[in-house]
């Protein structure tokens, strides 16, 4: 699969790291063309993967699209993006912060809701990867991946990645499910100084 990140930040490179070592072709946008090329000179020899720089801006031209960047900065990216995103997967991570953090509550609406509503007819939206540190995911551990949305075959193309990638598929159901998930992850957030952990955590299924 050929997977667009937008983003040059620290889940953006944990996420393309996972995703060449499971083979996938990775390319990677900047908000400039030397910030891409940069993270993509770290990860050339990650996998067997092809990892490529683009700048924002570029046509995404990918089976997939990851919206690695801060929440606040997706919005523009859609707008920007448009006539793109019809037939398009759209993946969401982010995790409001700041002034959203009302988005938070259940009550209301999640990121990745609000980009449903943003983008052209025909956009399909995916929670995932919300839940798990960059610290975390750039590692060689099983994680479990949540996802969220209201497409069947989204889903199932959103599962057989995360298990290429060397994670477990959680599904959790419908795409205003990521309202939980992201008040699961600011909790998650919230507790690091109680706990010490620096962001090394992940949020887990057991089952007795």
């Amino acid at each position: 699969m050929r997977v667009a990140i937008v983003g040059t930040g620290e889940l953006a490179g944990a996420l393309a790291d996972r995703l060449l070592r499971g083979g996938h072709d990775v390319v990677v946008f900047g908000r400039t063309t030397g910030s891409a090329e940069r993270l993509v000179d770290l990860l050339r020899t990650s996998g067997p993967g092809m990892v490529s720089a683009s700048t924002v801006g570029d046509p995404l031209a990918a089976d997939l699209v990851v919206l690695a960047v801060p929440a606040s900065s997706v919005p523009d990216l859609i707008e920007q993006y448009g006539e793109e995103l019809p037939g398009q997967i759209v993946v969401d991570p982010t995790n409001p912060a700041g002034p959203e953090t009302e988005l938070h509550s259940p009550a209301g609406f999640s990121m990745a809701e609000r980009i449903a509503a943003l983008a052209p007819l025909g956009t399909t939206v995916v929670k995932a990867f919300n839940t798990i540190f960059a610290a975390t995911l750039d590692g060689e551990e099983s994680l479990d991946v949540f996802i969220a949305t209201d497409d069947a075959e989204a889903r199932m193309t959103m599962v057989r990645l995360v298990q290429s990638i060397g994670c477990t598929p959680i599904d959790a159901g419908p795409l205003h499910h990521a309202r939980a998930l992201e008040a699961m992850q600011w909790l998650h957030q919230s507790i690091q100084p109680y706990l010490g952990t620096r962001q090394s955590t992940t949020i887990a299924l057991r089952l007795f």
